[in-house]
């Protein structure tokens, strides 16, 4: 940090004589990304926002020099895709999100030759896709997975990753699972299955083996399987793919973080589609590992907190009924209080119906004694509950949870 702060200290003594100068800002914008990767490293949370911001306000100074300049332009899309990381909010996101598209359309028009930017507009879109349907917006979602669909199959299949396309695929399948149409997320779960799983030395020139690969093209298959609830075939699924992560040999340091992300997804695949079918003995062991593993840095996870958040409840639920109450309250107090910190800073509606539901089962399983907490947590969870933006959101079954828990509160 020192060394990136005294060059830093040096760039603005020369704008200070020539504040205008292309070159400079240009550098000024390099430094202050450089100051938010090695801010956010060490884990200072929070800086890291503040010189990104910083850096996409000069190269919002340099496009109003000339908004068509394509040096700005890829500039201006890194900082505010960074932004999107970084922002706390996950309401906020789609405003970042949003800002990232603008920029690379702009590049997309300048130079429709080249596939990267679409690629990259589709991976954005890929995200915001997932982050609508967490926040219920099915019809949005949907609309917008199509659109990433679209824009992969107009770019060669070998100019990009096919996670890429499993990816876009399964949350497709998963959306349209929601939705209620099994047919459609069954026709994405097919179009993934028929995939064949590129040969090593193949195009694209990517450096996963045809092993990882095929550990990859698995769990988009598993997705979609956990969507339609299918917990036979997840289960069959999930094994397989723990069987192919255990024979997994990493061909380079970096990638060791694949398998063991995967892993702990699988396992959590497992364990829930193992508790689903009531045997719950043989879930505890692969819920108790996620629960470990997650807190792993190393073991990259997408939506770890809220996978978590569910591993955390089904442990309560087993716990409580093997008697070990306090640990059963420990767990769910976990999740409970993770939920709300995600709420707090704006969270997506799913997020804020799934700390109504942590909050309800949280009041059910505390002591009886503890008459003034049971009704703070369902005063909390009705609150959310009868949310205006949320009540169109819920489905026959929270529209049962609410119902509940307003007449355990007398309404």
């Amino acid at each position: 940090i020192p060394y990136v702060q005294e060059a830093q200290q040096r760039l603005e003594s020369l704008l200070e004589n020539d504040p205008d100068d292309i070159e400079l800002l240009m550098k000024q914008v390099e430094i202050l990304q450089a100051l938010s990767l090695v801010h956010a490293r060490a884990n200072q949370s929070g800086i890291e926002i503040g010189f990104l911001e910083d850096a996409l306000a000069v190269t919002n100074r340099l496009l109003a020099t000339d908004p068509y300049d394509i040096r700005f332009l890829g500039l201006a899309a890194f900082a505010a895709s960074y932004l999107i990381w970084e922002e706390p909010s996950q309401v906020k996101k789609f405003e970042r999100v949003e800002v990232v598209h603008r920029y690379l359309h702009l590049l997309q028009g300048l130079d429709p030759g080249n596939p990267g930017c679409a690629l990259k507009d589709a991976g954005f879109l890929t995200l915001e896709a997932w982050w609508l349907f967490q926040d219920r917006r099915i019809a949005q979602a949907t609309t917008t997975i199509n659109e990433v669909l679209e824009l992969l199959a107009s770019v060669p299949k070998t100019s990009y990753h096919p996670r890429n396309r499993w990816t876009a695929l399964a949350y497709a399948g998963c959306i349209a699972a929601y939705a209620g149409d099994t047919q459609r997320a069954l026709d994405y779960l097919e179009r993934i299955r028929a995939e064949a799983v590129i040969p090593e030395g193949g195009s694209p020139p990517i450096h996963d083996t045809p092993a990882l690969l095929r550990i990859i093209w698995l769990h988009a298959q598993m997705e979609i399987v956990t969507a339609l609830e299918d917990w036979e075939q997840l289960e069959r699924l999930a094994k397989e793919i723990l069987t192919q992560v255990d024979r997994y040999k990493p061909q380079r340091e970096e990638a060791a973080y694949v398998p063991l992300g995967l892993r702990t997804t699988t396992e959590a695949a497992l364990g829930n589609a193992l508790f689903r079918q009531g045997r719950r003995s043989e879930a505890l062991p692969f819920l108790e590992q996620v629960s470990i593993r997650f807190r792993d840095p190393v073991a990259k996870v997408k939506d770890g907190t809220y996978i978590l958040c569910l591993v955390k409840e089904q442990l309560a639920h087993i716990l409580q009924e093997m008697g070990q109450w306090e640990t059963a309250v420990e767990e769910l107090e976990w999740a409970y209080s993770q939920r709300v910190y995600y709420v707090e800073r704006g969270a997506f509606v799913g997020f804020r119906i799934a700390a109504a539901r942590s909050a309800w089962l949280l009041a059910q399983m505390l002591d009886p004694a503890q008459t003034k907490r049971q009704l703070e947590l369902m005063e909390y969870a009705i609150e959310l509950l009868n949310d205006p933006e949320v009540v169109p959101r819920l489905t026959p079954e929270e529209q049962q949870l609410r119902a509940q828990v307003a007449e355990s509160l007398g309404r």
